[in-house]
């Protein structure tokens, strides 16, 4: 009977198969209008290898995920990331279609559909041979593939284009599960090939398909009758594409460290300050929370960064019952192992190893949790809801069998009321809450704005949302009073964000920008920019300088400058910008003190030659000086077109417009759209009274003007 089940598939099994491809696309159509989000930028946009195409795989195999977005290898997590396999798909996406997040939504889409599809071939393929056929497959295979397909903690995953990672390692984890299992039943070749070849994929997706390694030999272990010594052997044969792969990771981050022990940020590792009491009693809180959600999905969020969760001590009633829990299944996976097949036992030994490496026990995730790391465990829970929804209707109908296959669903609604509206209930409640947390992942303003409700706590969401309402400020069409709700809004999350973590160098910056332009403090933004101490934060300095100098603040000009010449006393903009605000107040000779002070540092430096010249002519008159310092520059840099500028500026002042022509045209030769040179040209043909050329430039200044004024506007 089992065979001819086998040659000839029930017609619920081909329903089922229907069912787990077309109600993704259900359940996520209100992502297809989507944008980037997230990480989005990292790993499409603003990724350079991405953004090559085709052209740019070969580099994204040889470096470190976050290589192709900063331009190097940055030790922001521990160990790196080496995640080649679906930044390649997206350099493929770009390739033909350009960045197109509507196709990119759609994709993840369908590789979510073909991975509950495979779960559940996979289910029905483990039972094939195992005393469970008959009664459990494939009603048990399906309610297991639906359970996970419908689960709302997988909203994460499948509305990020960048969950594909995680999408793709389970795909390619089931694939390879799969045909090592019909290898194993049917001899041939081909399917361990394909077994391995799928791992490795798998592998290249993200790390937490190298578990598999162990989970492959365990369902077999569970579902088939080896030997200790094939099991062993399994094992050995799934080492070769993890091999494979860690030697490609080692080329590429240039080593394999995993401590942590080098990240000394809080927000890429939560546990920097904790000690090891606290450490660990916070990661089994957050064992405990994943069981929690996978059950009740009430309220979701994308961000578990310092504190949203707070740190434990092993004293904590729930950190107790966490622990409670994990030991009894632990215990029951040992158990189990020895008492085959053993569905429960199974389910809950597949979640236990795929969680292991996400769970900060043996590796620092960067984070205290996160709901895109069940993605793949959430499996083990949902077969163990399954089943135990199936168990229940042995227990009430007290029989010790299941009917068969055809008479399951008559036998739920007249045997097994309870666990069939336990089912419904369970089906109806995350599909509801799926489709409902779908529109919160359509672009930074939403998953932000509506996330931070939830997260309250956490330094890097009150970042994040102070930076999305300043970046909401500056846009253009929004009235006055818009732009300071925006600005008071992200002020307060700011400063939330650095009370939680006083050294979060990216909320400092963008409390600075909000101190300027809400406040107008240039003295609490410039404290602000101190305590980032980030590039950015410096050139942020020098740009709230310059509005303050184009106000006539030069008093306020004057501390920007001051201070990012204390900071970055190597680089000469402070010099040239402190020196200007000098000049334009009046204080000429002051300005020359500061430039000749920097001459002092920059020896033949010729944007300050230029400079010094400018200040003699401009803020002392003294043409003669002036030209001198501007033929330094040249001589320093002969292709300083403001020095060519400059001095043509200076001879016109001594009369000399022949000498004042040549240089203006010298300067053309490298400002060619520059109306202003055209203008002095102009001016200078009609001071020599050569009135005809005198116009052409003319005609010409007006021409580049008009060409000025339409590319601002």
């Amino acid at each position: 009977m089992r065979e001819a089940g086998h040659l000839r598939p029930a017609w619920a099994a081909i329903a089922y198969r229907a069912i787990l491809l077309i109600l993704p696309f259900l359940l996520y159509a209100n992502t297809l209008h989507h944008q980037y989000a997230l990480d989005d930028d990292i790993v499409i946009r603003k990724n350079e290898f991405v953004q090559q195409g085709a052209s740019g795989i070969y580099d994204l195999f040889a470096q470190e995920t976050f290589t192709g977005f900063f331009g190097k290898k940055k030790d922001l997590v521990a160990g790196g990331r080496y995640r080649p396999l679906s930044l390649v798909t997206f350099a493929l996406e770009h390739e033909f279609f350009g960045d197109r997040p509507a196709l990119s939504h759609f994709i993840n889409i369908l590789l979510y559909a073909i991975t509950a599809l495979l779960i559940f071939i996979l289910l029905n393929q483990l039972l094939l041979k195992s005393e469970y056929w008959s009664s459990w497959a494939p009603a048990l295979p399906f309610l297991a593939a639906l359970l996970w397909l419908v689960h709302p903690i997988h909203t994460e995953v499948v509305a990020n284009i960048k969950g594909r990672d995680e999408i793709m390692a389970m795909l390619f984890s089931m694939l390879a599960t799969l045909s090592y299992l019909r290898f194993y039943d049917a001899g041939k070749t081909k399917w361990m090939l394909l077994s391995l070849f799928s791992l490795l994929l798998a592998m290249l997706s993200k790390e937490n398909a190298f578990t598999f390694v162990l989970v492959i030999p365990l369902a077999i272990w569970y579902f088939r009758k080896p030997s200790f010594k094939t099991f062993l052997r399994d094992i050995s044969l799934l080492l070769i594409p993890a091999a494979l792969v860690l030697l490609l990771r080692y080329q590429a981050l240039h080593g394999l460290e995993l401590s942590g022990e080098s990240v000394n940020e809080l927000m890429n590792n939560p546990f920097v300050d904790a000690g090891f009491a606290r450490k660990y009693a916070t990661i089994i809180f957050t064992l405990g929370k994943y069981l929690q959600l996978l059950l009740l999905p009430l309220t979701l969020t994308h961000d578990y960064y310092p504190y949203h969760i707070s740190l434990k001590t092993f004293s904590h009633p729930y950190v107790i019952a966490s622990a409670l829990i994990y030991l009894a299944m632990i215990l029951y996976a040992l158990f189990t192992f020895l008492r085959k097949p053993n569905i429960p036992g199974f389910a809950v030994a597949f979640y236990l190893i795929t969680l292991s490496v996400v769970a900060n026990i043996f590796f620092p995730v960067g984070t205290f949790m996160a709901e895109r790391l069940v993605f793949m465990p959430s499996l083990g829970i949902m077969l163990l809801f399954a089943w135990g929804i199936m168990k229940l209707g042995m227990v009430i109908s007290k029989t010790g069998h299941l009917p068969g296959r055809e008479a399951f669903w008559k036998w739920m609604l007249e045997k097994n009321k309870v666990g069939l509206l336990i089912l419904l209930v369970m089906l109806a409640g995350y599909s509801f809450k799926t489709v409902d947390r779908n529109p919160v992942w359509k672009n930074n303003e939403t998953l932000f704005l509506s996330d931070i409700r939830i997260s309250k706590n956490s330094a890097k969401m009150n970042n994040a949302a102070a930076g999305m309402l300043y970046d909401m400020s500056q846009r253009e069409n929004i009235s006055p009073e818009q732009k300071r709700s925006y600005l008071a809004r992200a002020k307060a999350y700011a400063e939330k964000a650095v009370e939680i973590h006083p050294g979060y160098h990216a909320a400092w910056q963008t409390l600075g920008n909000i101190y300027y332009f809400l406040d107008h403090d240039i003295d609490k933004a410039l404290r602000a920019y101190e305590k980032a101490g980030t590039a950015e934060a410096y050139r942020n300095m020098l740009a709230i300088g310059q509005r303050a100098m184009k106000k006539g603040d030069y008093a306020g000009a004057e501390k920007c400058f001051g201070m990012y010449i204390s900071k970055k006393p190597n680089h000469s903009i402070g010099y040239l910008e402190l020196a200007d605000v000098y000049l334009k107040a009046g204080e000429a000779k002051t300005a020359i003190r500061v430039l000749e002070d920097a001459l002092t540092k920059f020896k033949n430096n010729s944007e300050i030659l230029n400079k010094l010249g400018l200040v003699y002519g401009q803020g002392l008159e003294d043409f003669e000086r002036a030209i001198r310092y501007f033929e330094l520059a040249l001589e320093a840099n002969p292709d300083n077109a403001e020095a060519m500028e400059n001095m043509g500026v200076a001879y016109g002042f001594l009369g000399e417009n022949e000498k004042s022509i040549g240089f203006f045209k010298q300067a053309l030769k490298y400002k060619k759209n520059d109306y202003r040179l055209y203008q002095n040209i102009a001016n200078a043909y009609f001071r020599l009274g050569e009135v005809k050329k005198a116009k052409e430039y003319v005609i010409k200044a007006e021409q580049y003007a008009r060409q000025k004024n339409t590319e601002e506007q």
